[in-house]
């Protein structure tokens, strides 16, 4: 955001995708942004496995990232540190000054 707003000081607004992760990422994030961005809300996109796996192997076909597969996808959505993203209430404590969407 730092490198973008230094290029062009009107660009003021920013959409962070995917993220907090966990608890260590938001951590990370409050430290470092503190008093440089004020969130607003967050948009949660409540969909099943299966949704979201079929979605990241549609994106892979054009995306060049290799870890859009089945075996990655269902193992990254089945590790702990995805749960954050996936459990509302747990996102919800980490960011409770935010807005929730869905």
């Amino acid at each position: 955001m730092e490198e973008t707003r230094k290029l062009d000081e009107k660009k003021i607004h920013f959409l962070i995708d995917g993220f907090p992760r966990n608890e260590e990422n938001l951590q990370g994030w409050t430290t470092i942004m503190d008093g440089e961005a004020d969130v607003k809300f967050v948009l949660f996109f409540d969909f099943s496995n299966e949704v979201c796996i079929n979605r990241c192997i549609e994106r892979g076909k054009s995306s060049g990232l290799t870890d859009d597969n089945r075996a990655s996808l269902e193992k990254r959505i089945h590790a702990p540190s995805s749960h954050c993203m996936r459990n509302r209430a747990r996102c919800a404590l980490w960011m409770p000054r935010a807005v929730w969407t869905r």
